[in-house]
């Protein structure tokens, strides 16, 4: 089943939704094998009510090379996450720094192969997964519908204001600041605050 724009744009929130601070880059280190088939356009995000909003979400589900750079403040450790996007499947680099700019940890995922750096020896150590076969009769008849899912109404967008992406984006670049909330969970509410550029309409940074 191929998946839809909105999958993989959701699939993409959650791989950069980790993290107190995060900024967002286009561009990726080379991972082989990658060829951009996504396509998406604002039909695909009809339900939602905000026209930028529906731009910003096309731009994204069509990029399939991105660069994420993130810190935390309860690890005091710094993050790069690169990920390429081919189809249905993701290819992800994730590397950690030490508060000193050493490289704690690196692992590459490939398709179905995973690659994880040895720093013992600086050798990779690689394991390939099989997928579990998955008996027809114990597969779902109809597929999530992911659009109604991410329609609720309990996601709610709101446009705080317009102000510069940033130092570490080059010349002026300006930058739609919004602040998205989930109600669905009262013990739980959610705030996740989040800027991109009014050219490209791409994310740059989020705080959440």
């Amino acid at each position: 089943m191929k998946k839809k724009p909105l999958l993989i744009l959701l699939a993409v929130i959650a791989v950069i939704g980790i993290g107190s601070y995060i900024v967002m880059q286009q561009g990726s280190l080379p991972i082989p094998g990658i060829s951009p088939t996504l396509r998406a356009t604002e039909k695909d995000f009809a339900f939602i009510q905000d026209a930028t909003i529906r731009k910003h979400f096309v731009a994204q589900a069509n990029q399939t090379k991105y660069r994420t750079k993130s810190y935390s403040t309860g690890a005091d450790l710094n993050f790069l996450t690169e990920t390429e996007i081919k189809g249905e499947n993701f290819n992800i680099r994730n590397i950690e720094y030490d508060p000193s700019g050493k490289e704690t940890k690196h692992r590459v995922e490939i398709g179905n192969t995973i690659y994880v750096k040895d720093y013992s020896d600086n050798a990779w150590w690689k394991q390939t997964i099989v997928p579990e076969e998955i008996p027809a009769e114990e597969k779902p008849e109809e597929p999530v519908d992911f659009k109604e899912e991410y329609a609720q109404p309990s996601l709610n967008f709101k446009f705080i204001t317009k102000e510069p992406c940033g130092a570490q984006f080059p010349g002026s670049t300006t930058c739609f600041k919004y602040e998205q909330t989930d109600n669905a969970n009262q013990e739980m509410y959610t705030l996740r605050t989040f800027w991109f550029d009014d050219n490209k309409y791409l994310l740059r940074k989020e705080e959440s």
